[in-house]
């Protein structure tokens, strides 16, 4: 049987997209005024996870910020973010959407290695 490379690459590609491996990252960065305690941490925490999309949370006390990362493939209504913080009793004071094309970047190389 003849090993043909080009179908094992896009086997290789149907993979990694059904599994959510070669989708970007998408993360939104939330300063938030008035988080100083653990508890206050947990409240808002509880809050974000409600929130569509909401793949996982950290929040940093010390820097005052919330990381919120979407399911792969999502994206997340900002205004759904702010209504979250506002509802766990804080103000947002920064709100910076960040996407991570590590991951898209690496599936293309993988391409690319097999077209020599």
């Amino acid at each position: 049987m003849k090993f043909n490379l080009a179908k094992a690459m896009v086997a290789l590609a149907v993979i990694l997209l059904v599994t959510g491996s070669g989708l970007a990252e998408t993360k939104y960065v939330i300063g938030v005024d008035g988080l100083s305690c653990p508890f206050c941490a947990y409240g808002l925490e509880k809050r974000l996870k409600k929130v569509e999309n909401v793949e996982s949370i950290s929040i940093d006390m010390d820097k005052g910020q919330a990381v919120v990362i979407a399911k792969p493939g999502a994206t997340i209504k900002e205004e759904d973010l702010r209504k979250a913080v506002k509802k766990a009793g804080f103000s947002v004071s920064a709100l910076e959407k960040v996407e991570s094309e590590a991951k898209s970047k690496n599936l293309q190389l993988r391409s690319d290695r097999g077209q020599s």
